[in-house]
């Protein structure tokens, strides 16, 4: 696969506006995937902790106080450190994504940022609509489909349906015939 940049791909495209479009559409492609990448590695070190902290315990509860290893101790100490800086990782993110802006500076995430998240997430969400038959549901699919097939058709072109164009087509294949 061809690595070209956006200025080789979109260097025959005239419109202005359009080409900022494309350049914004390739950012945030590159983006997101770049996002998933990192969230993916954050939660595999995060097992692997969560792993090694299980570990380590293991060893510090079943040695006597005389046999117990310095090193493990410090092991299980920069574990559990490296375990709590993904912990407030996830909740700075948290608070970020519930767009609250009064958060205080030191003010730990609590379950009431993460019900705002969710919550603010519910609201985007279309939960029931009014299908063609005046029926209303809430089935997911239902729903999804009902959406689905009115922009379909609110952005299908109409003008097949149009007089003018049934007299021309009508023209056209009777002169063939």
């Amino acid at each position: 696969m061809e690595n070209k940049t956006p200025a080789e791909k979109y260097k025959d495209v005239e419109s202005k506006q359009l080409l900022w479009e494309l350049i914004k559409m390739e950012i945030r492609a590159k983006t997101i995937k770049f996002s998933k990448s990192k969230r993916s590695e954050l939660k595999k070190r995060e097992l692997t902790l969560q792993t090694e902290l299980e570990e380590l315990d293991r060893k510090i509860c079943n040695s006597t106080y005389m046999d117990l290893d310095q090193d493990v101790l410090e092991a299980y100490d920069a574990a559990k450190e490296e375990l709590k800086e993904i912990y407030d990782l996830r909740g700075k993110e948290a608070i970020f994504r519930s767009k609250t802006k009064w958060i205080e500076e030191g003010e730990k995430p609590t379950k009431y940022f993460l019900n705002l998240e969710k919550r603010n997430y519910e609201k985007k969400t279309i939960l029931q609509v009014k299908l063609e038959n005046g029926e209303t549901t809430s089935d997911l699919k239902k729903v999804n489909k009902e959406i689905e097939r009115f922009f379909s058709n609110m952005f299908t072109t109409k003008l097949a349906d149009s007089p003018l164009v049934q007299q021309k087509a009508a023209s056209i294949t009777s002169s063939r015939a």
